[in-house]
């Protein structure tokens, strides 16, 4: 880095750089973005100038990797790198990722999940509907061993 006052940079600023350039990687389900400063910006909630600073610092710093444009009406590519961790809200775990492309990798895979159960759900719903003439109610919900959960439901059962 050429200039010292790009280093100065706050550690909140970095952190609030850091939690929006990994939620837009995961919303976007890539380790990559290709944005322009603006841009950065407006994800982040920061002005273009902490931007700079936060993309020098975190560069330097193994966070990010810049792979800059040929032309400068095309926006930079910025690939998130790691190590890293990650506090996922409503846990108690903390997950530790080797790289962007991991992170990525993560949440398709707890996408993938969340899908195949709400289809699994559906079908339930569904074929309770069609049995017992009402919708399901989950009123337990217990961990087995071997991955398996067991739930504990009532039909509502609709009057007809």
């Amino acid at each position: 880095m050429s200039k010292e006052w790009v280093k100065n940079v706050s550690q909140q600023t970095l952190e609030q750089f850091k939690r929006a350039f990994i939620l837009k990687c995961m919303e976007t389900g890539s380790d990559r973005l290709q944005v322009k400063y603006d841009e950065l910006a407006e994800i982040c909630g920061l002005s273009k100038g902490a931007v700079f600073k936060a993309v020098e610092v975190l560069t330097e710093q193994g966070f990010i990797e810049r792979i800059p444009a040929e032309s400068r009406r095309i926006a930079n590519t910025y690939v998130l790198k790691g190590p890293y961790s990650v506090d996922i809200p409503k846990s108690t775990d903390k997950f530790a990722f080797g790289s962007g492309a991991d992170l990525v990798t993560k949440v398709a895979s707890i996408r993938a999940k969340m899908k195949e159960l709400t289809d699994e759900v559906q079908d339930l719903r569904a074929l309770s509907s069609l049995t017992y003439g009402g919708d399901i109610e989950v009123v337990a919900k217990n961990t087995l061993p071997g991955d398996y959960i067991q739930l504990i439901y009532k039909v509502n059962k609709q009057d007809q």
